[in-house]
């Protein structure tokens, strides 16, 4: 009898874990979804109207502000982005002279495998400049 009941709270536990933290990858999810949505020109202008609904009269009005701020933001991503790429790339050049060749070798795979990911996330499907 306690094997019975010390089997049934294992599975309660284990099963409560799994629950929690598919619970828990969801919400995160979720949440930096909205931030991801504004990572294109496109999908900014996408989320501001699906924010705002204007009518059709005011479509007109706001078009133009939407699409100006739009590639203002994309413009900034890009700059920031770039900006990003080459900070990473001056820190490796300057950590080699003191690493082993694995050691170079590891840094170099796990940046690739970071801009590879970052491409897929994206939807680019490309592979990034190494």
């Amino acid at each position: 009898m306690k094997t019975r009941a010390l089997l049934t709270i294992l599975l309660s536990l284990i099963t409560g874990f799994f629950i929690g933290f598919l619970v828990s990858s969801q919400i995160t999810r979720l949440r930096t979804r909205d931030v991801r949505s504004m990572s294109s020109a496109e999908s900014f202008k996408i989320r501001t109207y699906n924010i705002i609904k204007p009518s059709p009269d005011q479509m007109k009005e706001v078009d133009p502000v939407i699409e100006l701020y739009s590639d203002k933001f994309d413009s900034l991503r890009s700059e920031v982005h770039e900006g990003f790429q080459e900070l990473i790339e001056e820190y490796h050049q300057s950590l080699r002279p003191f690493l082993t060749e694995d050691q170079i070798v590891s840094l170099d795979d796990f940046a690739h495998g970071l801009r590879k990911k970052k491409h897929n996330d994206s939807g680019d499907g490309g592979e990034g400049k190494k």
